[in-house]
């Protein structure tokens, strides 16, 4: 992570310390680092400091965010460890998003290819509690993103299941309906639209 000061160049901020190590947790069998690229940020109920949440293998980490700094983290046991995909050497691939009330936290595994984990999350202790790993059949599960009102979610499957595929947070076991082709990810934008990404990588409101 890097730090910025906001106060710098006429409020449009300036960075003051790079590179500083915040996520390694464990090697995998290729003796690299199992985080990547699966983190997200929420607030803390005190509306001044953050949680940060970040899937490792068979874990949740949660680190809390305040004006002095990062906490140690409190890690969390999923109860399933889909180690590290096959051919690109990496554990922890696929988005991982909070729910806009900070109430449930859902990461897509690629690294296996077709479970999602979700789980009830704290906004005032961090902690994630009622894990479920559910294997949802879509090869290649990638993007997230809760709507606004948090009562349905957006997915996105790449290698052979490329779409978007649309379920209520009630209930996200199979069977599934894909919805849209051709799309690679999806984000909420801050227009409380959500975006799609397609093939060949072109924002597509939807």
């Amino acid at each position: 992570y890097s730090l910025l000061d906001m106060s710098l160049q006429g409020g449009l901020g300036d960075v003051t310390a790079t590179k500083n190590v915040l996520l390694s947790y464990g090697t995998s069998g290729y003796g690299i680092t199992d985080t990547y690229e699966n983190i997200t940020v929420v607030g803390h109920n005190n509306g001044t400091d953050f949680w940060l949440v970040s899937r490792i293998r068979g874990k949740f980490l949660v680190w809390k965010i305040t004006a002095s700094g990062f906490s140690t983290p409190q890690v969390f046991n999923i109860g399933i460890d889909l180690g590290v995909h096959p051919t690109i050497d990496r554990a922890g691939i696929g988005s991982i998003k909070l729910s806009p009330d900070g109430s449930k936290v859902i990461h897509m595994d690629f690294s296996q290819g077709t479970y999602l984990t979700i789980g009830d999350f704290n906004s005032e202790t961090g902690a994630i509690t009622n894990i479920q790993s559910i294997k949802t059949g879509i090869k290649g599960l990638y993007g997230i993103e809760f709507s606004p009102s948090g009562k349905y979610v957006y997915m996105s499957g790449i290698e052979g299941s490329m779409g978007l595929y649309i379920k209520p947070v009630s209930n996200l076991n199979p069977p599934y309906i894909k919805a849209v082709s051709n799309i690679v990810n999806v984000q909420l934008g801050s227009d409380n639209r959500i975006y799609g990404i397609s093939d060949p990588y072109t924002p597509v409101p939807l």
